[in-house]
């Protein structure tokens, strides 16, 4: 199974610049903060159109953690403790930058102090950032807990699903109910670096890893039923982008993985992959070498998206609104590929150490 790893991180990583991408051009269709979140009309269906690749994507972050699990399953304690925490540098580096930039185009509403406390109680100061912050939770569970997943790997899955479903549970009150609301990693929209949000996805990694040829065999038997999983897990997020905003008010709904729906679409298509034989090729190729620099492009994206997302509100709001295909297809090809290009540049020209303290590997 840890063979696939290059793969679904390159994979992985496409799947959150061409999301992303599509997030940040359904931006403009949204009304003012507070204001329903209810579209009608063409703008219905655009924002619709566009929120496709973000229901595509939703994979994606939970593979890293699936990838979390394999790796700590076959890799000394020490060893990934020492790889998970040589990312915590960089983390902090480029939220500074990020913290800059954000003040810089102004993205910072009211005074410094208090944007960087809700940031803080968010768990990064940058869209994602929360996300590596989970990472180091599995490097420094991942020892403690594979014996058990080798042990008994139905009743770790079994209770790590449900502490997930919990969570998700959890979420929606918070947004329905109003319960625990403004608590993340609880009721809140925020606190992606609670791991029991995704404790689900790193256990089935470790799951993987302990058992690589029985959980072959298991999903290779089993691949109607992923099928089924994946193609109905993906109608029902897409049917949940769109109603779940609508009803609650709640924007954060649009880019929530923590939804049934995407929990499905992600088992389902992370199923299928590790049931899929590796077969070499150009374009494997190509994916795995993005995945090399996984981390990089995770912690540069949301700033070089934020610039690019000013820029072209620069045009004004009206020409943004009234091209949303056109946004999306700029910040896809004229700010992901070019932050791909040189991020690769960088890779095989900085010295690897040097790479390493800057951008994490």
């Amino acid at each position: 199974m840890r063979e696939r790893v290059p793969l679904l991180r390159g994979l992985a990583t496409l799947a959150v610049l061409v999301g992303h991408a599509g997030l940040y051009a359904q931006d403009p269709l949204l009304p003012p903060l507070g204001q329903s979140v209810a579209l009608t009309g063409a703008d219905r269906w655009i924002y619709s159109l566009l929120g496709t690749p973000t229901q595509l994507s939703d994979f994606a972050v939970p593979g890293f953690f699936v990838i979390a699990g394999l790796l700590g399953a076959g890799v000394p304690g020490p060893s990934l403790r020492a790889r998970t925490a040589a990312l915590l540098g960089p983390l902090l580096l480029w939220s500074v930058v990020a913290v800059t930039v954000t003040a810089g185009v102004g993205n910072i509403p009211g005074p410094l102090g208090d944007f960087l406390w809700s940031r803080l109680q968010m768990g990064q100061v940058e869209w994602g950032y929360a996300i590596p912050l989970a990472l180091v939770q599995c490097a420094l569970l991942a020892p403690v807990l594979v014996a058990t997943c080798a042990r008994r790997p139905a009743a770790a899955l079994g209770v790590a699903f449900a502490v997930q479903a919990l969570a998700t549970s959890l979420r929606l009150a918070g947004s329905f109910g109003g319960v625990l609301e403004s608590v993340p990693g609880l009721g809140s929209a925020a606190g992606n670096f609670a791991l029991w949000r995704w404790c689900g996805y790193f256990v089935g990694g470790l799951v993987l890893g302990a058992h690589p040829h029985a959980a072959r065999d298991w999903l290779d038997r089993h691949r109607p039923f992923l099928w089924t999983l994946t193609l109905g897990g993906l109608a029902l997020a897409l049917a949940e982008a769109e109603l779940l905003p609508a009803w609650s008010g709640d924007a954060g709904w649009i880019a929530s993985q923590h939804r049934p729906g995407s929990t499905l679409y992600a088992l389902g298509f992370l199923g299928l992959f590790f049931a899929a034989p590796r077969t070499p090729g150009r374009w494997v190729a190509r994916l795995e070498a993005l995945g090399r620099v996984a981390f990089a492009l995770w912690l540069l994206h949301p700033i070089v998206y934020r610039v690019a997302h000013r820029a072209l509100l620069f045009l004004g709001p009206d020409a943004v609104r009234a091209h949303p295909l056109l946004m999306a297809a700029a910040y896809a090809l004229g700010a992901a590929v070019p932050l791909v290009a040189v991020t690769l540049f960088l890779f095989r020209k900085l010295p690897r150490p040097l790479f390493r303290r800057v951008f994490g590997h």
